[in-house]
């Protein structure tokens, strides 16, 4: 597998990872056609 592939399979990887196991306060959505593109929303402090 040449590193570009790797790279690709192991960002596949940890997005399913991230789903399973959310982070408190961020949500990453990867992108359907690219999956090194993300849109991440991080919650600010509560006031």
């Amino acid at each position: 597998m040449n590193e570009n592939g790797a790279l690709t399979k192991r960002i596949v990887k940890e997005s399913a990872r991230l789903q399973q196991e959310p982070v408190p306060g961020i949500d990453a959505i990867v992108d359907e056609h690219n999956p090194r593109y993300f849109k991440v929303i991080i919650d600010g402090p509560s006031e």
